[in-house]
């Protein structure tokens, strides 16, 4: 019995030994197993998307006006130009056929597709308003504004 007793304390030893070294080793080992994986999260660029959804804000810029005095259409930034008879407006204004009239710093600018006056003179093909008449004379004039567009009562063009 106790040789039995011996072998099996020995054989316990031994075993005991051997785990002692293994775990030495897997402690050894643990840092090189375990690869560390970059943290850095992809980020996306938060820049602020521009959408087209500031065309459609009421045509109230302070940079460029469209100014009726009774003699002319004035403007502060670039845009509406003349070169020929008079337009006569009898209404109130400029009649918008699409999106609306959008004043920005260069001009007078349609967000529709085309803006035509009926008769002869404002034609729009989305970037400036070229007038083939000298001067815009407004007689009763008056630009209401609604939402995005820029509406005239009584409106007659003539050349």
């Amino acid at each position: 019995m106790e040789e039995v007793n011996e072998v099996k304390d020995e054989v316990k030893v031994e075993v005991e030994e051997e785990v002692k070294e293994e775990e030495e080793e897997v402690e050894k080992e643990e840092p090189e197993s375990c690869p560390q994986e970059p943290k850095s999260c992809p980020q996306e660029p938060e820049s602020c998307p521009q959408e087209p959804e500031t065309c459609l804000q009421e045509p109230e810029s302070t940079e460029a006006r469209v100014m009726s005095t009774g003699a002319g259409v004035m403007s502060t930034g670039a845009g509406v130009m003349s070169t020929g008879a008079k337009v006569m407006s009898t209404g109130a204004g400029v009649m918008s056929t699409g999106a609306g009239v959008m004043s920005t710093g260069a001009g007078v600018m349609s967000t529709g597709p085309k803006v035509m006056s009926t008769g002869a003179g404002v034609m729009s093909t989305g970037a400036r308003v070229m007038s083939t008449g000298a001067k815009v004379m407004s007689t009763g004039a008056r630009v209401h504004r609604s939402q995005s567009h820029v509406h005239r009562s009584q409106s007659h063009v003539s050349g």
